[in-house]
């Protein structure tokens, strides 16, 4: 840091007691997997506090690190776990990848939101196996056509975040998989990171954002098409309920709704004869 201030370093067991003291800039520390411990981080200069009391080291995530941004006001952007369920999304841009690095780009969860009517967010990594179940099926409901005619890769927002690959593994992947969806990686301002709390009992863990930014659910689990489906629709109905609005039919043609009105004013007519 830059007056020379080292932070202080306190990692406990799941019983409290002390198993590691130091202080540095980068410190790696080697624990059992046994348990969960605590990390705590003191001796900040003022601006540089932390958001948590404690950084919960479980054994599902041995090589976790825990980060101090380089200026205190980037600090929340980079706080571990940030969301959970009823909270509402930042804006925080993160980077995507193509299958070619020529179509790699940025947007954030707002431009999303402004293109969509729901963001459904997929937390995975490549070896994870019921991630790989869960995929095809995945990709099947993302490609699918709703009751009322609407394509769901057109009404919803799909974000897959790989929590642990490199970059080029992640695009192999979406290569090897013909993934249609849009992929980031951990790397993306620790983006997978802001999901841990609701991703803390394993992968795949999928998050569903309404069209308000609000986080209204989340699954830890491998998923077949139809509870995929399941939860675009959920999305989807309550963007149009939000709004005030009737989900339109995109199956039925203004013809064939003219043709509808013309058979009752004839039926009508009829009965009055």
């Amino acid at each position: 840091l830059l007056d020379g201030t080292l932070p202080s370093v306190v990692i406990t067991d799941g019983s409290g007691g002390q198993v590691y003291e130091g202080s540095g800039t980068d410190i790696s520390v080697k624990l059992s997997t046994n348990q969960n411990y605590t990390a705590y981080v003191s001796g900040l200069p003022a601006g540089f506090n932390a958001a948590e009391e404690g950084y919960v080291l479980t054994p599902s995530m041995p090589d976790r690190e825990i980060k101090i941004p380089a200026s205190p006001q980037n600090f929340t952007v980079e706080t571990h776990g940030r969301y959970y369920i009823g909270s509402v999304i930042y804006d925080d841009p993160f980077d995507f990848l193509g299958e070619d690095p020529s179509d790699d780009g940025q947007t954030s969860f707002g431009q999303l939101l402004k293109q969509y009517k729901g963001i459904f967010v997929n937390l995975y990594f490549n070896s994870c196996s019921a991630c790989n179940f869960e995929l095809p099926y995945f990709i099947d409901a993302y490609n699918s056509v709703s009751a009322y005619g609407e394509k769901y890769s057109d009404e919803i927002a799909v974000v897959m975040i790989n929590v642990s690959d490199s970059i080029a593994a992640i695009r192999q992947k979406k290569i090897d998989h013909h993934i249609p969806m849009i992929t980031a990686a951990n790397q993306s301002r620790w983006l997978a990171a802001h999901f841990y709390t609701l991703a803390e009992r394993g992968y795949p863990t999928s998050v569903w954002i309404d069209c308000e930014g609000v986080v209204v659910g989340s699954v830890t689990s491998a998923l077949y098409k139809n509870s995929f489906i399941q939860y675009f629709e959920l999305l989807i109905n309550r963007y149009y309920q939000i709004n005030g609005a009737q989900r339109p039919d995109k199956n039925v043609t203004p013809t064939a709704i003219i043709s509808e009105i013309d058979y009752f004013v004839d039926a009508r007519k009829r009965k009055i004869i």
